[in-house]
């Protein structure tokens, strides 16, 4: 099938205009009454973002089965085998779940995503987050003192960023961001920002279930929502603080010896850049050739990804020569 044809005309739903027409159309018409699987929901709706697999991005709508137990599996199943749920247009197939662990508080929420290739291949690959949803039971001195910290953190960031805009009022625009440490110092307050706000997200999503725990059996997504919101943020903190042990160059100046050690690597960053630049050429050649020579043999090259991930591992000497020698063999 044409891509485009197919996401726009064979997996297209149908909608209360379409129905109207034909009805207009034909007076005597009656529209047919749609299994509840294969009635397509929006991405709001269902309260779905777009997903990433293996072999291309799904956006957050489609058509929904909810699987409460085995009785709602026995009779749900022969219903889509006969009405063909799974046909030949069918691209990736999400499996959410989530369990729960008493002992620990601990929820696992896992999502199996299918991708069904053009020449028949089914690829499985999965997600698994383990998720406190209580994270603040305020039942303990830790607790408040964990909290307590956060705030603290808050403030000094909303602190630091007053310090820096009074900065930019008494040296002027052009003047503070002509120095390469004022840049680095609000890229580090806008990460705590950005992290600030998923964690508020989270919070915020997971009160609204803890309130009602009725929401945990009907709101997968949800659930879904909540770990994904909590891994950005802790992906953006372990950046940011990766950023802020940088910063200790900056104070590298302090003695003469360090300062020495600091001049000599800001006076040696354009050459660096430009061997760097010079590196990824090189090796972007590379790639694109071990795609066209090993991309039908060997899994490491089939893609332009793959090879430059394989042949920047093979730098530090990992690579599987057996594979390339097969090939000419």
């Amino acid at each position: 099938f044409d891509k485009s044809i197919e996401e726009t005309e064979f997996s297209k739903p149908l909608t209360a205009a379409l129905e109207a027409d034909k009805k207009k159309a034909d007076p005597s018409y009656t529209a047919p009454e749609i299994p509840f699987f294969k009635k397509w929901q929006s991405a709001e709706v269902l309260g779905e973002r777009s997903f990433g697999g293996e072999f291309g991005s799904y956006p957050g709508n489609g058509y929904v089965i909810d699987l409460y137990n085995m009785c709602n599996l026995t009779e749900v199943h022969p219903q889509i085998v006969d009405e063909r749920w799974i046909d030949f247009k069918t691209r990736a197939i999400f499996l959410d779940f989530a369990s729960y662990s008493p002992s620990m508080d601990i929820f696992v929420i896992a999502r199996i995503l299918f991708e069904f290739l053009p020449g028949g291949e089914v690829v499985p690959s999965g997600t698994f987050r383990a998720l406190n949803l209580d994270r603040y039971p305020m039942n303990s001195g830790a607790t408040y003192l964990h909290v307590l910290l956060e705030a603290i953190t808050g403030l000094f960031v909303v602190w630091y960023m007053i310090e820096e805009i009074r900065e930019i009022k008494s040296q002027g625009f052009k003047s503070y961001f002509s120095l390469g440490w004022n840049w680095y110092d609000w890229i580090n307050l806008i990460l705590f920002l950005i992290a600030g706000y998923f964690k508020a997200q989270a919070v915020t999503v997971s009160s609204a279930l803890l309130s009602d725990p009725a929401k945990l059996n009907n709101s997968p997504a949800d659930l879904q929502r909540v770990a994904a919101f909590y891994s950005l943020e802790t992906q953006i903190l372990g950046f940011n603080l990766l950023l802020m042990w940088a910063k200790l160059f900056k104070y590298l100046q302090i003695t003469h010896r360090l300062k020495k050690l600091a001049t000599t690597l800001t006076r040696s960053a354009v050459d660096i850049l430009t061997f760097l630049f010079i590196f990824v050429v090189v090796l972007t050649a590379y790639s694109v050739m071990g795609v066209m020579v090993f991309g039908n043999d060997v899994e490491a090259y089939v893609t332009f990804s793959a090879s430059f991930k394989t042949l920047f591992l093979v730098i530090f000497g990992e690579f599987d020569m057996e594979a390339l020698e097969s090939v000419n063999a």
